[in-house]
């Protein structure tokens, strides 16, 4: 695809494809609630974009601080699985 509005901010984007403005790549934490509320219609729900993966770098000849350990163990808890914001769109939810 190809367009002639370009932005890094999810919230631009959105607001230009609830303003009208066309067809838009857009996380699904930013276009659920606007889905199922059908402002917006999921043109490919099947489709998935390139995942990005989250990595976390420390040093590892160093002692490695329990609250980091604990902060490393939470991103992995909180990033694994599906997220919740999809769970809605995926159960068939969405609807109009």
């Amino acid at each position: 695809m190809s367009g002639n509005l370009r932005a890094n901010v999810a919230e631009g984007i959105l607001d230009a494809a609830l303003a009208g403005a066309g067809v838009a790549v857009l996380p699904s934490f930013a276009a659920s609630e606007h889905i199922l509320a059908g402002r917006l219609v999921q043109l490919l729900p099947d489709y998935a974009l390139s995942e990005s993966t989250l990595y976390a770098v420390f040093l590892p000849d160093r002692r490695l601080p329990e609250r980091i350990r604990t902060f490393v163990k939470c991103l992995a808890e909180r990033f694994a699985g599906e997220p919740s914001w999809d769970r809605p769109l995926l159960s068939g939810a969405s609807s109009p």
